[in-house]
């Protein structure tokens, strides 16, 4: 064997090595990092959390609260429903308030005032014409609607696929946080999706 190219296959298998152990660093840090991210979600566990999403969970004599948002701004109305498990709608409003977020808090009775049973409820946002008809704007472009949900962590889900936050039987997908409370004990979360400062009422804002 030449001496030259001798000493260049070793200084090629000296970067090899280096290579696998740099890679090998980065999975430990990558699942150190995972491992203190799946234990800070651990601190969401009471607090009042609200994120993207139409379906939240109704506990027995509870309530649900939803937010939405419907665009452009000129929707003459917005009907509002309420659709059980079963894809039956149980409860539907309509309102001509819809400026801006709106807030909504479904009572878990029926239009006729019954009480429906613990379980998963979806809302949906119908945007309407003048007519009561679907809306469409000049161009014939439907309006864009966006809700969230807000209730009470109660538990952490952490699977392959990422790390859920359950309300009642609801899973929720911790990327889809919007806003978080600090529960009672006031324990600061170790991870929020923004840098947001916790106002006086301990709340962190974060952007949706």
């Amino acid at each position: 064997m030449e001496t030259d190219k001798f000493t260049d296959q070793l200084s090629q298998f000296a970067q090899v090595e280096q290579g696998i152990q740099t890679n090998q660093n980065l999975e430990d840090l990558l699942s150190m990092q995972e491992q203190q991210r799946q234990l800070s979600a651990l601190s969401y566990v009471g607090a009042r959390i609200e994120a993207v999403g139409d379906t939240s969970w109704l506990e027995k004599d509870g309530s649900i609260d939803f937010k939405y948002n419907v665009s452009p701004a000129d929707v003459p109305q917005v009907e509002l429903q309420i659709v059980n498990q079963d894809g039956d709608t149980v409860y539907s409003k309509t309102v001509s308030d819809k400026s801006g977020l709106q807030d909504f808090s479904w009572d878990g009775k029926s239009n006729s005032g019954v009480a429906q049973p613990e379980g998963a409820y979806t809302l949906v946002v119908k945007p309407k014409d003048g007519s009561g008809n679907t809306y469409a704007d000049k161009s014939g472009k439907p309006a864009e609607v966006y809700i969230g949900i807000s209730g009470i962590v109660e538990s952490v889900d952490i699977a392959d696929d990422g790390i859920y936050l359950r309300i009642g039987g609801v899973s929720v997908p911790f990327e889809t946080l919007t806003n978080v409370k600090l529960g009672a004990n006031g324990t600061p979360t170790n991870e929020t999706p923004t840098n947001e400062t916790p106002t006086d009422d301990e709340e962190q804002d974060q952007a949706a």
